[in-house]
């Protein structure tokens, strides 16, 4: 990866191989395809520079600084998950509807 940023797809995706177990699985459950959840993988790998996953002869599983990350970027996760639901709630809150009154002669020329 020429950038060594760490996006949120990164920490999605290894999220979902560690809770399946499986990139094919992961890849059905993020609604994208084996082979691009494996390159957001090797891509979290170079930002990294550890290995966090490794196959098995049954699937994959998370390497020992793997567990490490793991932690890490579950509460991460959440983190900005709740970051988001927080920003949603106040705004919807906040927000006003705007209520405009006009006579129906004038509301069918300026009002769409």
């Amino acid at each position: 990866m020429s950038e060594s940023r760490i996006r949120f797809r990164h920490l999605q995706a290894f999220l979902e191989v560690a809770r399946q177990g499986s990139v094919a699985r992961a890849a059905d459950f993020l609604h994208v395809s084996a082979p691009a959840v494996t390159k957001t993988l090797r891509e979290l790998e170079d930002a990294l520079g550890v290995a966090v996953v490794e196959r098995d002869g049954r699937g994959i599983r998370v390497t020992r600084l793997g567990e490490i990350f793991l932690g890490h970027a579950g509460s991460a996760i959440t983190a900005l998950k709740r970051g988001v639901d927080s920003v949603r709630q106040d705004g919807a809150v906040n927000r006003h509807p705007i209520r405009i009154g006009a006579l129906p002669t004038v509301s069918a020329k300026v009002m769409p």
